[in-house]
């Protein structure tokens, strides 16, 4: 579905923050957040194009965003905790792309974590504010 806000109110989803336990939370928030992020890269970057990174059964990044010869990596956890883990496509996408520029795991916490060499976590609000305004968070 083209909107994510019409998407979760048919869903009867009313909240997906980090208390929410409908099974539908991630789906509505990579919708939402690729709403946002094509919303404000396509009107400023020429030519930009959005991608999901699969191998398939072992591995996925949610987004990779193509600018020219430069690839940013982005990953989505509806959650206010990282855990290990959730960095292991990430890196390893990044590790394995010599063109991509940085990952970024965008997440419910407050605080921009390094996670490694070129790995970012960054808060949602963080995010979403930098693809409204054009500044990084």
């Amino acid at each position: 579905m083209a909107d994510s806000g019409l998407a979760a109110h048919l869903a009867g989803v009313a909240q997906v923050g980090t208390s929410s336990a409908e099974l539908l939370r991630g789906a509505l928030l990579e919708n939402h957040l690729l709403q946002n992020l094509m919303a404000a890269l396509e009107p400023h970057l020429i030519g930009v194009r959005l991608y999901f990174w699969h191998e398939q059964g072992r591995q996925e990044v949610d987004f990779v965003i193509e600018h020219g010869c430069k690839l940013v990596a982005v990953e989505v956890k509806a959650t206010g905790r990282l855990e290990g883990s959730d960095t292991n496509s990430l890196r390893d996408f990044v590790r394995r792309t010599p063109e991509c520029m940085a990952g970024v795991l965008t997440y419910f916490g407050q605080e921009l974590l390094p996670l490694g060499e070129k790995l970012w976590a960054v808060p949602l609000h963080g995010l979403l504010a930098w693809t409204l305004q054009g500044t990084p968070p």
